[in-house]
This record gives structure tokens, C-alpha cells and sequence, in this order.
């Protein structure tokens, strides 16, 4: 057309909300991310808004704290959050367990945990939600390819919720899946090791609905070493574990921990889900 209309309108930044607006992928601890600066025990957090952009966050530094008031991730953001929480168990780990003590929404973009190392178990995803939990799709929480890469000491190779055929027997406790999945024979080349699904253990005071996933897949082999990737190889890695507790659990969305297979030399086992409902009869 000749003509166009275009009509501006302000989009003011809620004074009830600190926003994240950062330009590029970055830190929570860094001011310039924020609306408000460096986000507080009090704040209530919006992302999707003003920025899409990844976030890592990294309590403890610049006084970021490991909780917040309440958590939204509008519907049109399409970043990744990754909160780097630890295993209590490693020596120095100071970040383990992130808390939301009012209500989460992830509506869009992802929640993940910190890939762990080559035949290391450090990192996983702890959360607990005072409130309510909604994940509504596109949203997702998602620990895929964030575990070991190689065989863990006491592990068999491509193990672990179940008996993954000559490879090795079950280890864990079904009931309350603790640890991430593993990958392949750790006498590969450290170029060539595949991830295990990663570990996310859930605890939500209240109601949890989900129209979107949980997932903690195993990854695949290929040419790099993270991420879930999608070529290759002659390979198994092992699903991870989901742990949910939850007053109810509604929704038609996913939760999965599956192994993942490519070629026909490897056997690889489903990693664990366990749900525990507090008020079962709303369920």
C-alpha cells in the first residue's frame, strides 16, 4: 500500500514487578539486567516482556539470593533460565535449593539445570514453590542432556531407573529419584561422550497444572558434547529422574525420562518419574 498507519503506545514496566530486560544472554546478578537492579527475597520476577534473552541464575554473587516472592515467564518468552543448584553433597556447594515462595508460571521458554562434567554428578534442579505451579505449553522444565557424560563410579554403563538387558541392574530408589542418568562407556573419547538425562526434584505447596512437560531425557551422541543432540553414533544413554510433590497434580501436558538409542550395539534404560500428591483426593 501507498499508506500505512502506525500507531505507538507506551509499554510501561510494571512498578510491581522487577523485570528482566536484558539485551543479551547474561546473569541475574548483574543490575543492568533488571528493571529494579539485583532481584531480592521480595521481588516479584517477570520475564518475556522487555527481553527474551537467556538467563543464568547465579545466587550468591552481587547479593543475588536463592529465593524470590513469585515467578512469571510471560507466554512470549523464548529464552532458556538455567539456576545453577548443586547436589548438597559436593564439597562447597553453597546454591542448593531455589525458592519461589509465592506462585511460578512458566508460560514460555525453559527451565533448566547446569550440565554437568565428564563423569562428574554436581549439578541438578531443586525447587520449591510455596504456591502454585503452572507450566503451560510452550513453556517446559527441562533437564535434558544435563547429566554425566561417561560411566559414574558404581554405575553400570547406560543404567538407570531400570535393567538396561547385559548392561547393568537398577540402582536408586524408585520412590524418590535422586540422581541424573548416565552416558556411555567412559573408555571413549571424552569427544565422543553422550549425556544422561539430568536430576529435577519439585516441591510445590500448592496445586501444580501442566499443559506443558517436565523432561529429563538422555542425550544423544554426535559432535559435541552438550546438549541433546540429534546425529549419530552407535550409542545408549540412560533417561535422568523427575521428583514432583505436589498438593494436586492436573493438566493434559508431559513428563518424561526417557533413554535414548541411536545404533545397534547399545541398550540404554529409562531413567525414573515418581509423583507424590499431599492431597491426593484432588488430584
Amino acid at each position: 500500500p501507498a499508506t500505512a498507519t502506525l500507531t505507538i503506545k507506551n509499554h510501561d514496566i510494571p512498578a510491581d514487578k522487577n523485570v528482566w530486560i536484558a539485551a543479551a544472554a547474561g546473569n541475574a546478578s548483574v543490575a543492568a539486567n533488571w528493571s529494579q537492579g539485583v532481584p531480592t527475597s521480595d521481588d516479584a520476577i517477570l520475564l518475556g516482556v522487555f527481553s527474551t534473552a537467556d538467563m543464568t541464575w547465579d545466587a550468591g554473587v552481587n547479593g543475588l539470593p536463592d529465593a524470590v516472592a513469585s515467578w512469571t515467564q510471560d507466554s512470549g518468552y523464548t529464552g532458556t533460565v538455567t539456576i545453577c543448584t548443586m547436589y548438597p553433597e559436593v564439597a562447597g556447594a553453597s546454591f542448593t535449593n531455589f525458592t519461589v515462595s509465592g506462585d511460578m508460571a512458566v508460560s514460555g521458554g525453559k527451565i533448566t539445570q547446569v550440565a554437568n562434567a565428564i563423569q562428574k554428578e554436581e549439578y541438578r534442579l531443586n525447587l520449591s514453590v510455596g504456591g502454585n505451579l503452572a507450566v503451560t505449553s510452550p513453556g517446559m522444565i527441562d533437564v535434558s542432556a544435563k547429566g554425566p557424560r561417561g560411566v559414574m563410579a558404581g554405575r553400570t554403563e547406560n543404567t538407570y531407573g531400570g535393567d538396561a538387558g547385559t548392561f547393568g541392574k537398577a540402582f536408586g530408589d524408585p520412590k524418590r529419584p535422586y540422581f541424573c542418568g548416565v552416558g556411555n562407556d567412559g573408555n571413549w573419547s571424552a569427544y565422543y561422550k553422550a549425556a544422561g538425562g539430568g536430576a529435577a526434584w519439585i516441591e510445590v505447596g500448592g496445586a501444580v497444572s501442566l499443559s506443558g512437560s517436565i523432561r529429563a531425557n538422555g542425550g544423544r551422541f554426535g559432535s559435541s558434547v552438550t546438549g541433546e543432540l540429534t546425529s549419530g553414533g552407535n550409542i545408549g544413554t540412560s533417561g535422568g529422574s523427575v521428583y514432583l510433590k505436589a498438593a494436586s497434580l492436573s493438566g493434559t501436558g508431559t513428563i518424561q525420562a526417557s533413554a535414548i538409542v541411536s545404533g545397534d550395539n547399545k541398550a540404554a534404560s529409562g531413567g525414573r518419574i515418581a509423583v507424590e500428591l499431599t492431597e491426593a483426593a484432588n488430584a
